[in-house]
């Protein structure tokens, strides 16, 4: 989970099992140096014969560190010895086993590697813990910088003193933002009816404990924010809606509670700015609860910076009506469909004849949208009126370590059953390896595998083959170098693909978005092998099991993030049947008209256009534009190729070009305030924003010979 760095300030629960330790040792795997920032990819190996819980190691800076993000770690520390643990999710190593984490920021031009040096980590038999404090040398930057508290309007006010936390976090104002904490809560759990204290959880992602001047005293947790969470094992002793009431207190704008009931949505709260982090307010919801031993989660999001709210308690009171004034709990659950393999019509498969996409009755034009990436949709970013957590809607279930819902990736493509959609004949799914951006962290990297498979590509695939359509699995890196983890990471996702979708005809496979600089021959030279691999199934060379697709489109790009294709007859094609090149185009190539990148590669391939767009903001950058300066050259151009085909970037109130507000109103149509989108900008006319452009081009083309 990206979190705001708070070095200096964290006193840091190491949750090690057992009494035997293992031996940790640490290198430096991936190096990034750009300008004035750095990004590095740590991996923690185990040198022993014991399986391990936990793991720490330590980084030794020549100069202070300046970590402004990490993730799948826990720093703690300051100036230039900096200690990481494990975050929830990344503690597990197998014995001879490793795992990874990734952390980052910016320097004055003379960073300097810093060294890591290996810890020890717990085995995975029996359980105890231990503390690490790091130094203190500044005061809290966390906005939820003092503690909050008034009285209780429930009716089990009288309860609400809390008395200082018996978790294992430690008592201290300035208590740990630990991934793990384990909790006094034993036994059967804490009844409900009954009142819990927000302090008293047995898992807490995020969270930091601060006394309270709430009635009563105590403890509250604070520092929140978006995709923190806390878990409670809880007894509900009659199955009924539960008037659920939160204390909370806000200095901004507040946020959403979502709880989650063994991993199914119950319900929400809003939690609305008190005036400040003392102030205190209930809000209370209607949740329906099902008689047994539970776990409940409380996940937290929002739409501000610099923390969210504070809680002090959570009060459920039996309103005596049964469970079905309320949404059902399973509401959240995947779709069933997410568990085969398609699903939904099979179109008739696709192949390439000299500049021609065919199916079996002729010649085929795709054309359609491109999606945010899948994790972030399943985490819960792109519920309208959210984006990264909002005032609106509910939190997903997950912080980070790639828990979230699967129904919001099949509610979140629904929106292709709406009309104005009815002739985008193809989706471009968009997978992450990893990025940290404007709704913070998210990609293939911070998920299980299986878990992204399963329970993202496999939903979102569903989906789109249900409204018979094709779909691309777009592997998403952009402007980077081919060679090192990036090759590594390539080779493993299309490994697995392969095995899910060979030569499955609605599925389209487009192999690495956007390389970064260099010559089309060096990444033809290295992309070929992975086409080939992909093709025979030959994976050895890559120490990977054989898996063939021979069938499956393949789109390439090239150098550049991918604005550079073959110019002339020294540039080499790929060689094998079914391949598609790819060109990215954004008003900032152009030049006051359309590149002829993609001319040559057009008189002897087809040519996707797999992003394109344009968004009259100065600061969307490459894509700042409009219609009338960029959208209707590329449209003239796109329409004068009967091999080129597109894909619109981006279906989305964020990604840009956006095609949404927040809200999911179309932009193009006049219909948008500048205070209902996430980026502002400028007037919501058919100039400025290519929403309302991008329908009337679709319904221009109609769905096309797909079938």
């Amino acid at each position: 989970m990206f979190r705001k760095t708070k070095l200096g300030l964290l006193l840091i629960p190491l949750i090690f099992s057992g009494t035997a330790w293992a031996d940790i040792s640490c290198e430096i795997k991936d190096e990034k140096i750009e300008g004035s920032t750095y990004e590095l990819e740590i991996q923690v190996w185990n040198n022993s014969d014991l399986d391990i819980s936990s793991w720490g190691v330590t980084l030794n800076f020549v100069e202070p560190a300046n970590v402004t993000w990490y993730e799948k770690a826990i720093f703690s520390g300051s100036s230039t010895t900096i200690t990481v643990v494990n975050e929830d999710g990344n503690g597990e190593i197998s014995a001879w086993g490793d795992t990874t984490f990734k952390f980052g920021g910016d320097h004055d031009g003379s960073f300097v590697t810093p060294n890591c040096t290996g810890g020890t980590g717990g085995s995975s038999s029996s359980s105890s813990s231990s503390s690490s404090s790091s130094s203190s040398s500044s005061s809290s930057s966390s906005s939820s910088s003092s503690s909050s508290s008034s009285s209780s309007s429930s009716s089990s006010s009288s309860s609400s003193s809390s008395s200082s936390s018996s978790s294992s976090s430690s008592s201290s104002s300035s208590s740990s933002s630990s991934s793990s904490s384990s909790s006094s809560s034993s036994g059967a759990g804490a009844a409900i009816p009954g009142l819990i204290q927000a302090e008293d959880f047995t898992v807490n992602s995020g969270v930091q404990l601060e006394s309270t001047s709430d009635v009563g005293g105590g403890q509250n947790i604070g520092y929140i924010e978006t995709g923190d969470y806390t878990e409670y094992l809880v007894s509900v002793q009659a199955s009924d809606t539960y008037a659920t009431s939160f204390r909370v207190a806000s200095a901004t704008a507040g946020g959403i509670i979502t709880l989650f009931a063994d991993g199914n949505e119950a319900g929400s709260v809003v939690v609305p700015g008190t005036g400040g982090w003392q102030t205190w307010t209930t809000v209370t919801a209607n949740i329906p609860l099902n008689v047994g031993t539970q776990t409940l989660r409380a996940a937290f999001c929002g739409s501000g910076s610099g923390g969210l709210f504070n809680v002090n308690w959570i009060d459920f009171v039996a309103t005596g009506t049964g469970t079905s004034s309320s949404s059902s709990s399973s509401s959240s659950s995947s779709s069933s469909s997410s568990t085969s393999s398609t699903g939904g019509p099979t179109l008739q498969p696709l192949s390439v004849s000299g500049t021609q996409i065919r199916n079996n009755v002729g010649p085929v034009h795709l054309h359609g949208i491109a999606t945010n990436d899948l994790h972030a949709i399943y985490k819960g970013f792109y519920v309208p009126g959210m984006g990264g957590g909002g005032s609106t809607g509910s939190c997903s279930y997950g912080g980070g370590t790639g828990d979230g819902n699967s129904q919001l990736i099949v509610d979140h493509l629904s929106m292709l059953n709406n009309p104005e959609w009815n002739n985008a004949n193809t989706v471009r799914l968009t997978i992450h390896p990893w990025v940290n951006d404007e709704v913070g962290q998210h990609g293939w990297d911070l998920v299980d595998p299986d878990i992204y498979l399963n329970e993202m590509i496999v939903p979102a695939v569903n989906t789109v083959v249900n409204s018979g359509r094709y779909a691309i699995l777009d592997w998403h890196y952009v402007g980077v170098g081919w060679t090192g983890v990036e090759a590594t990471k390539t080779v493993d996702f299309w490994n697995r693909m392969t095995a899910k979708y060979a030569n499955h005809p609605n599925i389209i496979f487009e192999l690495f978005n956007e390389p970064g600089g260099g010559t089309w021959n060096s990444w033809q030279q290295t992309a070929q092998g992975w086409v080939n691999a992909i093709r025979s199934g030959n994976w050895s060379q890559y120490g990977l099991p054989n898996r063939p697709a021979a069938d499956n489109i393949i789109i390439v790009g090239g150098p550049s993030w991918s604005s550079i294709l073959p110019q002339s007859s020294s540039d080499n094609f790929f060689s094998g049947g079914n391949i598609v090149y790819a060109n990215h185009i954004y008003p900032a190539h152009t030049g006051g008209g359309v590149p002829n990148w993609a001319n040559y590669t057009l008189q002897f391939h087809p040519v996707f256009f797999s992003e394109w767009g344009y968004e009259n903001n100065p600061d969307a950058n490459v894509t700042t534009g409009t219609a009338s300066s960029y959208g209707y050259q590329f449209q003239t151009y796109i329409n004068s190729h009967a091999n080129a085909h597109w894909i619109a970037w981006n279906w989305s109130p964020t990604y840009r070009s956006v095609m949404f507000d927040k809200d999911f109103v179309l932009l193009g149509n006049g219909l948008s305030t500048t205070e209902s989108r996430f980026h502002g900008g400028s007037a919501d006319t058919y100039d400025n924003y290519m929403g309302q452009f991008v329908v009337d081009w679709l319904n221009s083309l109609g769905f096309g010979n797909v079938q």
